[in-house]
């Protein structure tokens, strides 16, 4: 395990070894390269999402359309803290792991605050917004992808990442293709075959 959470774990075997009798051991956090393993993925099926936006003028110079002002990324959040309602000397930051993680990713953690009706939110991000940062997502994940519907969106979206680093997104066939991978991330029919969970780590 890699962040505060470990907490939660060491709590469960103290208190398997002393109802059990068993002599369980706790290892510490791990602290390995974050893009050397598939905890990541795994942190991403569930904590992750991925984002895009663009405009579309109509340009009859261009084919028809214009695409423009593209902006996409991986995003991730986590509150600032782990804490325990019952136990309140447990209080442990995720800074930690979001810098880890950020640096890994070549971008930053972005601390972000807002005030809710009924209580204020205090939390952590992460956005691959850059080209550099976008490279490395894409390239880990193809290493040791997701397998949930979040791979669907991924695929679709380092393509149309493909598209605009290569400035086709300009051209009409890659604006067509561009709107087409778009649509799929919204609603992907290939979700109806998981052939890539063929793939899934032996454990």
């Amino acid at each position: 395990m890699r962040t505060p959470k470990i907490e939660s774990l060491h709590r469960l075997i103290d208190w398997f070894n002393l109802s059990k009798g068993t002599k369980l051991v706790k290892c510490d956090i791990d602290k390995s390269d974050i893009l050397n393993n598939s905890w990541f993925s795994g942190f991403l099926e569930a904590d992750g999402n991925f984002y895009l936006n663009f405009k579309i003028n109509k340009d009859l110079s261009h084919n028809g359309f214009k695409i423009k002002d593209i902006v996409y990324y991986m995003r991730l959040s986590q509150r600032q803290n782990y804490t325990r309602k019952v136990n309140s000397i447990v209080h442990l930051s995720y800074l930690e792991i979001m810098n880890k993680i950020a640096k890994a990713l070549n971008t930053s953690v972005i601390n972000i605050y807002r005030d809710r009706i009924k209580y204020e939110e205090h939390s952590y991000l992460i956005r691959t917004d850059k080209i550099k940062s976008k490279n490395k997502i894409f390239s880990y994940l193809n290493k040791f992808p997701l397998f949930g519907y979040k791979y669907f969106a991924h695929k679709n979206l380092e393509s149309i990442h493909i598209l605009v680093k290569n400035k086709e997104y300009k051209l009409k066939y890659g604006k067509l293709k561009f709107i087409k991978l778009y649509e799929r991330i919204k609603d992907d029919p290939n979700r109806d075959y998981w052939n890539h969970l063929d793939k899934f780590y032996n454990l």
